[in-house]
Formats: structure tokens, sequence, C-alpha cells
């Protein structure tokens, strides 16, 4: 009988330890695939910023490329090619692009890109007086950039500022200062009109490269402007005057001379 007894405690201490062996086991083996699982997270995450970093990088080129190599008659076509790259990459609903009239004080929405149904905002954008946004035009001076995520969190100075966004359906907005130096020539924006949207630091800084280049790009394209202009009202001079004009290649020895001038050379 106590052999019997002794038998029965034997098998339930092997039963019993074998039954712990096993839930230690399934303990390691589920602690090694939660370590798997955060594993493969931290792997798909970090190639997602990986594969961000690079889209934003390609969009920076491009953007760059595009508006650096351009000339002031063909700005406007690629004004808007920019702002539509840019609010694709962002996948914002609207980009726009206003810009200033010193002379009236105001400022209008130049030019804008919007998601397929979503309604364009262009129209009611016009000659808009700087005295309206004061709040807007602080932040601007300020930090020269403007991030909103939640309309809701808006001071009570921005009020006005408010009423023009809940007006356009806007509920987040990213937008950066144009200009070189301390000239300011207006500013790009993105808005998310069908959700709420908290913006990423590594997006905001790519769309702040694009804002940078732009505002070289308008500078340039500005003289260039100018610069035909002045051209322009020479030649109607000249025209008005039967004069002409020549230059001289000092290095070349080279000279150039208008029709103008042959003529009142006698050739």
């Amino acid at each position: 009988m106590q052999t019997e007894v002794m038998g029965g405690i034997a098998a339930y201490a092997a039963l019993a330890g074998l039954s712990i062996g096993l839930l230690l086991t399934a303990v390691w083996w589920r602690r090694l695939l939660l370590h798997c699982r955060r594993k493969m997270q931290r792997l798909r995450e970090a190639f997602a910023r990986r594969e961000q970093r690079h889209r934003a990088q390609r969009l920076i080129s491009r953007a760059t490329a595009t508006l650096l190599n351009t000339g002031a008659s063909e700005r406007h076509a690629v004004i808007e090619q920019v702002l539509a790259m840019a609010g694709r990459y962002m996948g914002v609903d609207r980009a726009y692009l206003f810009l200033f009239d010193r002379e009236r004080a105001t400022i209008s929405n130049s030019y804008e890109w919007c998601r397929s149904g979503v309604r364009c905002q262009k129209a009611m954008g016009q000659s808009i007086p700087t005295s309206l946004t004061p709040w807007w035009w602080q932040q601007m001076e300020r930090h020269r950039w403007v991030q909103i995520d939640d309309l809701d969190q808006l001071p009570a100075e921005a009020a006005a500022e408010r009423s023009i966004f809940m007006e356009q359906s806007i509920q987040s907005l990213l937008a950066f200062e144009l200009g070189i130096g301390q000239e300011s020539l207006g500013f790009i924006g993105f808005d998310s009109v069908l959700d709420q949207r908290h913006w990423d630091r590594r997006e905001a800084e790519s769309l702040r490269v694009i804002a940078e280049v732009m505002g070289a790009a308008l500078t340039r394209w500005r003289y260039e402007c100018s610069l035909e202009e002045s051209e322009r009202k020479l030649r109607l001079a000249q025209q008005i005057a039967c004069l002409g004009d020549f230059s001289w290649e000092v290095e070349s020895g080279q000279m150039h001379w208008s029709e103008g001038m042959y003529r009142l050379l006698g050739y």
C-alpha cells in the first residue's frame, strides 16, 4: 500500500513538473513572439521613415530643379506644377500661394491646387486687406511660418482668422513665408479640409525648404520681368528718338551694334 502511495506521489510530482515545464515553455515562446512582433514593428517604422525621407528628398530635388531652371515667361505653369507636387506628397486637400500687393496693402490667392472633390477657394481670396488678419501676420513676422492643428486651439485674438478658416472648411493648415532676407513676398500654404491633422516635423521641414526655393525663384523672376520691361522701354525710346546702341566685349574685342546704330552710322 505504501509503495502504491509513493508511486502515486512520484507520478503526480512528475506530472506537475511537466506541467510547470510546459507552462514555462509557453511563457518563453509568448515572450519571444512578442519580442519578434515589436522588432518587426520597429523595422516597419524605420523603413517607413526611410521611405519618407527618400520621398521628401525626391520632392525637394524635383521642385528645386523645376523652379530654378525655368524662366519668368513660364512661371505660372511651373508654380501650379510645384503646388500639385507638394500637395500630393503631403496628402493635403489644398495647396496655394498668396502674393502681396504693396501699393494697396492687400494679399491675393494667386495660385491654387485642390484635391479632386475639394472646393477651390481662389476666387474668395482676392485683394484681402492685411489689416483684417493681424494675428496671422504677427505669427509670420515672428516665426516666418504658421502651424494650426486644431481651430479650437486658436487664441481669442485670432477670432478673425478662425472665422475665415471655418468659412473655407479648413480644419488644419500649415503655411510658410515666401521671401529673400527681410523682404516678404507672400506665403505658401497647405490645408486639411476633410479631417484634422497633426503636421509631422519632417514633412514641415521639407515644405519649408520648398518655400525657400519658391521665394528665391519668385525674386529672380521679378528681376527678370523688371529687366525685360526696362529693355522694352529702352527699345521703344530708341525707336521714337531714332537712336541706337552698341556693346563692346573687352576680352574678345567684339562689338555688337543695334539696327538703329547701323542706320545712324550710314550702313
